[in-house]
């Protein structure tokens, strides 16, 4: 999960996939031993400028012939949250369940209405997780590292901007 863009993220995207790929063989093993290496990520951004496409499915296939797919060892799966939400009717079965949980988990009137049991699973989880009193702790400690992070980021734009037009 992917919270806020930042410039090198389609690189590290990839980078960590095909690492987990190549970590999978030891000296002398054969290439045929790989499995796949799928990766899910769920965005909190618009990655691309497309506004009627949220889910994204990247392969290794040729350019001209897209049809032809090299290897299926690796494949990135990527869910832009926002436009989800919205592109998905709350119909639309488990995938709309799962992109309702990460976008609406604390709107009580929008879970109540999911009936995907692992999607109800995972709410009765944090629930209990909620009540732990370390685990309140440690989910504030995160929100204000992540509030802190945005003002100081914002802190040094303006001190930037400032020092430019001085210069």
């Amino acid at each position: 999960m992917q919270v806020r863009r930042h410039a090198g993220w389609n690189a590290r995207s990839t980078y960590y996939l095909a690492r987990t790929l190549s970590n999978q063989l030891k000296n002398g093993d054969d290439y045929r031993e790989l499995k796949p290496v799928i990766g899910i990520h769920l965005v909190d951004f618009d990655l691309f400028d497309v506004p009627d496409q949220a889910l994204w499915c990247f392969e290794l296939r040729d350019r001209t012939q897209p049809h032809i797919v090299l290897t299926g060892e690796l494949q990135l799966n990527v869910i832009e949250l926002r436009k989800a939400d919205r592109l998905l009717p709350q119909h639309a079965g488990k995938l709309a369940a799962w992109v309702a949980w990460f976008e609406h988990w604390q709107e009580e009137s929008i879970m109540s209405a999911i009936t995907h049991r692992p999607v109800q699973q995972a709410m009765e989880q944090l629930k209990g997780l909620s009540a732990d009193d370390e685990m309140c702790r440690l989910a504030f400690v995160r929100e204000r590292a992540l509030h802190d992070e945005v003002s100081f980021t914002n802190a040094a734009r303006e001190e930037g901007r400032a020092l430019g037009l001085e210069q």
